[in-house]
């Protein structure tokens, strides 16, 4: 393995240690420096500490009802089952008979029964799991944001909450981890919801196709453009907000869920708040999708002016404003739309920079507003193909 394929799969702790027992060894021991044979050394004992790893991260909150299987992109969403259980305590026999009954137990008692993600990586131990723990997230984010779609009217109650890990010490969200032929277990503190998200085969039938699963697990590990990344940071921050349990924070970053995506390239802050403001209802109205009602575009307006006046209030008089469980629903609704409509356009017009986003609401202002679907498809296509 060469210095450019080292540079993605091993931390800079593996990199520093591998060089200080390389010096120790070829200088220190020997009083002599050869630097060819150096660098070969120091390069095999990082390679000594490069593996490949499984990690299984137990969900909280989200529960796979009629599959025992789903692919998302390089993760897997797999039902923990007593098979996998058995199957990996088979895999990974030991002498000692006080873990095996410890692995057996923690398997049988805090995965069995749960939806779980798997991640393979490739890399040292500790680089790893961070990049295990990043996709495991990006995964968590889209189910938060899907939740957003299908069910904004349910999220002021704050019963669903979708996570690997979180700030409540009182309850323990375990993972383990998969080395050649050895398990290895660890805790972290985590957060348990009071309900789950459901996902019934058919659901995932119908997020596949309206949701954009395919196309957001093709780009939402590894954004290749600017487009991608405001749409993976949108995703992200909605997914914050949804799993946040006090309404103020959670509005908030709702808000930075919409700006992460209509304020990309923009500089003055009277063309930010103009773009957030009259962006958000024009991108709605006119880029449909299944899961949206559509509500009228004028009053759409009126009401995120409301919301964004609020969100004003929040940032500049801090702790003590309220916030009304219709603001949290509505701010929610019109934000999971929002990304949507990115996805929308993507899909069906090939964007790859935010700015083309921009362009087309500043068409769109200007282009004949009717309630008539044909003139408003006929209004999108000539503005998306205005120069």
């Amino acid at each position: 393995m060469s210095w450019d394929d080292i540079a993605g799969v091993a931390s800079l702790d593996t990199v520093f240690w591998a060089f200080s027992d390389s010096l120790d060894e070829h200088f220190i021991e020997q009083n002599k420096f050869d630097f060819d044979f150096f660098t070969s050394t120091w390069i095999e004992k990082i390679n000594s500490k490069l593996h490949k790893y499984r990690f299984y991260f137990s969900v909280h909150g989200l529960m796979l009802k009629d599959s025992l299987h789903e692919e998302f992109g390089e993760v897997s969403i797999v039902l923990f089952d007593k098979a996998l259980a058995d199957r990996l305590l088979d895999e990974n026999k030991s002498n000692n008979y006080q873990w095996t009954e410890y692995l057996h137990s923690t398997l049988y008692k805090k995965f069995i029964g749960k939806t779980t993600l798997i991640v393979s990586v490739f890399g040292c131990r500790d680089l790893s799991e961070l990049v295990a723990r990043e996709k495991a997230n990006s995964v968590i984010s889209y189910f938060r944001f899907i939740f957003c779609v299908l069910h904004h009217d349910r999220v002021k109650e704050g019963l669903v909450k979708i996570s690997i890990e979180n700030e409540w010490p009182e309850n323990n969200s375990d993972f383990f981890y998969v080395e050649s032929d050895h398990i290895s277990l660890s805790n972290h503190r985590g957060a348990a919801p009071l309900f789950a998200f459901d996902i019934y085969s058919r659901n995932f039938s119908d997020i596949k196709k309206n949701g954009y699963l395919n196309e957001i697990s093709d780009f939402i590990f590894h954004p290749y453009n600017n487009y991608e990344k405001a749409v993976k940071s949108a995703i992200y921050w909605i997914g914050e907000a949804q799993n946040d349990f006090k309404p103020d924070s959670a509005f908030v970053k709702y808000w930075i869920s919409i700006e992460s995506l209509l304020t990309t390239g923009l500089h003055s802050q009277n063309g930010i708040t103009r773009n957030l403001v009259d962006g958000m209802p024009i991108l709605i109205w006119y880029c449909g999708h299944e899961f949206s009602d559509r509500p009228n575009v004028r009053w759409l307006s009126k009401r995120i002016n409301a919301l964004y006046d609020l969100r004003s209030k929040i940032v500049h008089e801090g702790h003590g404003v309220q916030i009304n469980c219709n603001d949290l629903r509505d701010l929610c609704k019109y934000s999971s739309w929002l990304i949507l409509s990115f996805l929308w356009l993507r899909s069906n017009f090939n964007y790859t920079e935010c700015k083309q986003v921009i362009k087309l609401i500043e068409n769109l202002k200007v282009s004949e507003f009717s309630e008539d679907f044909e003139t408003r498809t006929r209004s999108l296509l000539l503005a998306a193909q205005a120069p």
